[in-house]
């Protein structure tokens, strides 16, 4: 039935046949294989960015600690404009201990980026650049956007000490 759905192109057709299937998957690995093929459907066939984040975010509970999944539903909250689930996506994986310290510095790059950006949240950008700064603290752009920051708040103290951080580099 699923290869007849796909090869007519009855691809909300197939997704419903899936979900069916999925339904009645015993085991995790099963469950993923068939949530995979359900969320290219979606994205590729579909062009349904949303349902594609929906899927591709169970996956996610399923393999909590996979970065390949975590930078494609990253990818498509980005590409559809939800940002608060983007935001806390971001957060999650960048605290978690199981996501690699350099891509921990870079999750937390792109949320402060979002939190100035989009989420209108100078707190939370400014706690992540400086959480940047406790693992990588010659980082530049993460120096050079507390600066902006400190100087947007009226934080003197640390900006003084950002800046003479800076004038080392």
């Amino acid at each position: 039935l699923q290869q007849i759905l796909e090869e007519q192109q009855r691809f909300g057709e197939l997704i419903s046949a899936l979900q069916r299937e999925l339904d009645q998957a015993g085991n995790k690995d099963a469950k993923v294989k068939v949530l995979r093929r359900m969320a290219r459907i979606a994205e590729l066939q579909l062009h349904d960015e949303d349902q594609a984040a929906s899927i591709w975010s169970d996956i996610l509970e399923l393999l909590p600690g996979n970065l390949e999944i975590v930078d494609k539903v990253i990818s498509l909250y980005e590409g559809s404009g939800r940002y608060e689930e983007l935001g806390t996506l971001l957060l999650k994986v960048a605290g978690s201990p199981q996501t690699p310290e350099i891509r921990q510095v870079d999750y937390l790059l792109r949320l402060a980026h979002l939190a100035e950006s989009s989420l209108d949240d100078p707190e939370l950008a400014r706690s992540c650049f400086e959480k940047v700064l406790g693992s990588r603290p010659d980082h530049r752009g993460a120096l050079e956007a507390l600066v902006r920051i400190y100087r947007a708040e009226h934080l003197w103290d640390p900006l003084c000490e950002v800046l003479g951080r800076l004038q080392t580099l």
